[in-house]
């Protein structure tokens, strides 16, 4: 036992404390002569530390490491902590002037008339950002302001939104230069054609070199039309895109294979679906998806074998739609899978199958465009499988 006077420790044998409220009274004889004491010692371990852990919640605005301030109604600071003294040392001084408490008096107002409200408000003192809530205590009849310095946070965000604007300005421009592009020179291309194929309607004057030459040139400007055009509807996927509405995936490819009839009739292709779900997307953007894909499986088919293309679906709960198109073509090496979905990557020469080699570079920006994926598996000779995920409702 170490103490008396009501403060006194009991020490267990494992070294643990027990505080120990006690007192006494004087054991006395007939003859008033003192012959023994009462001690009574009553545990109050737990009121100590109920106490000290008051004491402590009673001191944590001074430790709080963000500036709280109790201002009254009048305007008078009553209570600062010592982080608002520290980053505002002239904060009582200046009073509700400082460009801490900007618009003081439009608040004081507000809570007047409504004690219940609780505001929240962003303000700038010298370059740095802070966060306040702020709130009017009944209990006490003052405003408590709590503040959080955010200023790395709303640097970050003016970094955000001048990409953002940056990167409008860019899209505005792109689709400017491909308007122009398709314009500007689409009509010279159709002129080289248009010439080329009256020059071709009268070629008996030229030999056989000539004629080649002739038709090597409307090919090449026919082709070039096709790119600029490619890069129009690319550029367009994100620029010039319609509201998401509810998409039924399955009539859409019907329509799409009804487009591609008399291509699966020249290369006796055959395509077979399972049952496709319904989602929120752009239905142009989706039959523009579908057609590239199966328009690309029914183009890059092996010699001598008829293109068959399986689709199949499943959900992946508990919002996206998995979709798998499957050819028999010629394939590809799986090492260039990412190179395939680049605009004008080609794998294979131009003499052998026709296209802009900007197919895929549009499926990848369509499914981007709806918060999805697309990759491929491939073997080598003989076949393809493209995925695509989806989102049911894109957020």
């Amino acid at each position: 036992i170490t103490g008396l006077a009501n403060h006194t420790l009991l020490v267990r044998k494992d070294g643990t404390e027990i505080a120990i409220d006690d007192s006494g009274a004087p054991i006395q004889s007939k003859d008033r002569q003192t012959t023994g004491a009462v001690l009574v010692f009553r545990d109050i371990t737990d009121r100590r530390q109920a106490e000290r852990k008051q004491a402590w919640l009673a001191s944590f605005p001074m430790r709080n490491p963000n500036p709280i301030l109790e201002i009254n109604l009048d305007g008078r600071i009553e209570y600062s902590n010592q982080k608002a003294q520290a980053l505002f040392p002239d904060l009582v001084k200046v009073g509700v002037d400082h460009p801490y408490l900007y618009g003081w008096v439009e608040i004081a107002d507000q809570i007047r008339n409504d004690p219940e409200l609780e505001l929240h408000r962003d303000v700038q003192v010298g370059g740095r950002y802070y966060q306040q809530s702020i709130y009017y205590s009944q209990e006490y009849h003052h405003i408590r302001m709590y503040g959080m310095e955010i200023t790395e946070r709303k640097q970050a965000e003016e970094v955000v939104l001048k990409t953002a604007e940056e990167l409008d300005r860019s899209n505005r421009e792109l689709e400017q230069f491909a308007f122009i592009a398709s314009h500007d020179l689409n009509e010279p291309l159709r002129k080289i054609e248009m010439f080329g194929s009256m020059l071709e309607h009268s070629a008996s004057q030229l030999d056989e070199r000539e004629r080649d030459y002739l038709k090597r040139m409307v090919n090449a400007a026919g082709r070039m039309r096709q790119m600029v055009d490619g890069l129009l509807f690319l550029s367009r996927v994100t620029t010039n895109s319609r509201p998401f509405v509810p998409v039924d995936i399955g009539k859409i490819l019907s329509e799409v294979l009804s487009d591609l009839e008399m291509q699966l009739q020249q290369t006796g292709g055959r395509v077979e679906a399972s049952d496709l779900p319904v989602i929120q997307a752009d239905p142009l953007q989706i039959r523009q998806l579908l057609q590239n894909l199966i328009g690309n499986a029914l183009k890059y088919h092996r010699p001598e074998v008829p293109p068959q293309v399986k689709i199949t679906c499943h959900m992946i709960p508990p919002n996206a739609v998995q979709i798998f198109l499957e050819d028999n073509g010629i394939g590809f090496d799986e090492s260039q899978t990412e190179r395939i979905f680049q605009p004008f990557q080609r794998l294979v020469g131009k003499s052998e199958y026709e296209g802009s080699g900007i197919g895929l570079a549009i499926c990848r920006k369509i499914v981007e465009r709806h918060s999805g994926t697309i990759t491929a598996h491939s073997i080598a000779e003989q076949s393809s499988t493209f995925i695509i995920t989806l989102p049911i409702h894109p957020d």
